[in-house]
C-alpha cells in the first residue's frame, strides 16, 4: 500500500519533467508538424504546351463547382520602356476597359451574368488576368476572355478615361507606408524600372499614346510569352480540348529582348536617410532595407525563415521582443522579404512616434546584425518552420492562392515537384545553413532608410550628425 502511494507521485513527477524538457517539447512539435503534413492532400499537377508555345498548368478538383482561371503574361512593369512607367499597367486595363469590342459597362455585365469574380494584377515581373468562374460557365468565359484580351481594338477615348482613373489613384492617395515604399524603391533601384510603381505616375501616364499601348500589346501578349493556369473541376483531357479550341489560334511571335537590371543594387549611399515631409502624420513611418536576391536563389527557404524570426512571429519575433525590452514605443514593427526575377528586396518597417526614432533605428540595425552573429536557437527555427508550413497547408486549400503558386512555378521555372517538396525543403533547413544565408544576403551597413512624417520632429530626433535628404 505504502509502496504504491510512493510510486504514483514519482511517476507523476517523471512525466511532468519529460513534458517540460526542451527535447521532449521539440519532439512533440516535430510530431505535430509531421501529423499536419500527413493530412495534407497534394494536388496532382498536369502540364502541357500548345504548338503556338502557350503553356498550360492544371489541377483538377472534381468536387469544386468553381474554377480559378489565370491568364499569365510574362511581362510586367519592369518591361516598361524608358520614360514610360505605367505602360504595362495601362495596357492590361485597356484590353478590358478601353476596347472598341465592348464598353466597360457591358464587360462588367457579362462577367456578372456569368457569375465571374474578375481581377487584373500587374507586378514588376508579370501581368495576370484572374477569374473565379462557375464550372458550368468555363467555356463561355474563356471565349469572352480570349476575344477581349487576345484581339483588342483599343480606343483613344477609353484610354484617356483610364488615364484619369490612374491620376486619381496616384494623386495624394498614398498612405504613409505606400509613400515610404515608393521612395525606398527609388533609392535602392536608382533609374532601373524596378523603381517604378506598377501603375506609374501621372507625369509618365499622361504622355503614353495609343500607339504605345498597341505596340506593348503586340510585343508582349504572345502565346510563347504566356501561360494559362486552371485550378478546379474540369478534367485535364477536357481542358486540353477546350484550350486548343479557344487559344490554339493565338499566333506566336518574337518576344523583344529586354536588358533587365542586375539583381543587386547598392542604393545611393550606405546608411543614407531620406525624410519625406507629411505634416498630417501623427506618427513616423520608417523603412530600413536594401535590394535582395531573385526568386531562384538557393537561399529562398532560409530567407523566408529568417524573415519570420526577425519580424514575422508577432510577439515572439526578435524585433518585437527588442522593442519591448528596451521600452521603445511603437504601433507596429515587422520585416518583409520580396523575391522576383530582378526586383527583390528586404526591409524592416515600423510605425512609431517620432520621439522613438533615436532608439528604434539602432535597435533595428542591431537585430539584423545579431541574426548574423548570435546563435539562432532550435526553438526559434522550429517556431518559424511551424508558421511557414501552416501557411502553406492553408494555401493548398485555397484555389486562388494555389493558382498564384502555380504562376510562380511557371514564371520562375520552379521544379515540377515544388508543391509536394515544400515541407521537406523547409524541414531540411538547419541553424547553420540559415545563418550562412543571412550572412550572404542581409545587412544593416548597406541599408537605406526612408522616414515619412513631421520632418522637423524627425530631424530633431535624428540629431545633427545625421546627413538627411529632405523631400517636401
Amino acid at each position: 500500500m505504502s509502496c504504491k502511494s510512493k510510486t504514483l507521485p514519482l511517476l507523476y513527477i517523471l512525466i511532468v519533467s519529460l513534458l517540460i524538457h526542451p527535447f521532449f517539447q521539440d519532439t512533440l512539435r516535430c510530431h505535430a508538424q509531421s501529423e499536419n503534413r500527413s493530412t495534407v492532400q497534394f494536388p496532382r499537377l498536369q502540364r502541357f504546351e500548345l504548338l503556338n508555345g502557350l503553356r498550360v498548368l492544371a489541377i483538377e478538383r472534381a468536387l469544386n463547382k468553381q474554377v480559378v482561371v489565370s491568364l499569365l503574361i510574362k511581362s510586367g512593369s519592369s518591361f516598361d520602356p524608358p520614360g514610360k512607367p505605367g505602360l504595362a499597367y495601362l495596357t492590361a486595363q485597356a484590353v478590358c476597359f478601353a476596347s472598341g469590342k465592348t464598353t466597360p459597362a457591358r464587360w462588367k455585365d457579362e462577367l456578372e451574368f456569368l457569375g465571374v469574380n474578375f481581377s487584373i494584377r500587374v507586378d514588376s515581373d508579370y501581368t495576370v488576368f484572374q477569374a473565379e468562374v462557375p464550372s458550368s460557365n468555363l467555356e463561355t468565359f474563356l471565349s469572352t476572355l480570349t476575344n477581349v484580351v487576345l484581339r483588342p481594338v483599343f480606343k483613344q477615348e477609353g484610354l484617356e478615361r483610364l488615364k484619369q482613373d490612374v491620376k486619381s489613384k496616384v494623386s495624394n492617395n498614398y498612405d504613409s507606408l505606400e509613400l515610404c515604399k515608393k521612395h525606398f524603391r527609388e533609392l535602392i533601384y536608382g533609374k532601373s524600372p524596378c523603381a517604378n510603381s506598377p501603375h506609374g505616375g501621372w507625369d509618365s501616364i499622361r504622355e503614353i499614346r495609343l500607339s504605345d499601348v498597341q505596340e506593348f500589346h503586340r510585343n508582349h501578349y504572345l502565346p510563347n510569352n504566356a501561360a494559362l493556369i486552371v485550378v478546379g473541376g474540369t478534367t485535364p483531357f477536357g481542358l486540353t480540348i477546350l484550350v486548343r479550341e479557344k487559344l490554339g489560334g493565338w499566333v506566336k511571335g518574337v518576344v523583344p529582348a529586354i536588358e533587365l537590371p542586375s539583381t543587386q543594387f547598392a542604393g545611393l549611399v550606405s546608411n543614407s536617410i531620406r525624410v519625406v515631409e507629411r505634416k498630417d502624420s501623427l506618427d513616423a513611418t520608417v523603412i530600413l532595407g536594401h535590394a535582395g536576391p531573385s526568386r531562384i536563389t538557393p537561399d529562398y527557404y532560409c530567407l523566408q525563415l529568417a524573415n519570420l524570426i526577425l519580424g514575422g512571429l508577432e510577439d515572439s519575433s526578435r524585433l518585437e521582443q527588442t522593442f519591448h525590452s528596451k521600452n521603445i514605443s511603437y504601433t507596429k514593427v515587422t520585416s518583409e522579404m520580396q523575391f522576383g526575377q530582378n526586383c527583390g528586396h528586404f526591409l524592416v518597417s515600423a510605425q512609431l512616434p517620432s520621439s522613438s526614432l533615436s532608439r528604434a533605428l539602432p535597435a533595428i540595425s542591431e537585430n539584423i546584425e545579431d541574426l548574423k552573429t548570435s546563435h539562432i536557437s532550435e526553438e526559434e527555427l522550429n517556431a518559424a518552420k511551424s508558421k511557414l508550413t501552416a501557411w502553406f497547408a492553408d494555401l493548398l486549400k485555397s484555389d486562388s492562392l494555389l493558382a498564384d503558386q502555380m504562376i510562380d512555378m511557371e514564371l520562375y521555372n520552379l521544379a515540377s515537384d515544388y508543391l509536394a517538396g515544400f515541407f521537406g525543403d523547409i524541414n531540411r533547413v538547419t541553424v547553420e545553413r540559415l545563418q550562412e544565408a543571412i550572412k550572404n544576403h542581409l545587412s544593416s551597413t548597406r541599408a537605406t532608410i526612408v522616414i515619412v512624417g513631421d520632418a522637423p520632429k524627425i530631424k530633431s530626433e535624428l540629431g545633427p550628425d545625421r546627413t538627411v535628404e529632405l523631400i517636401d
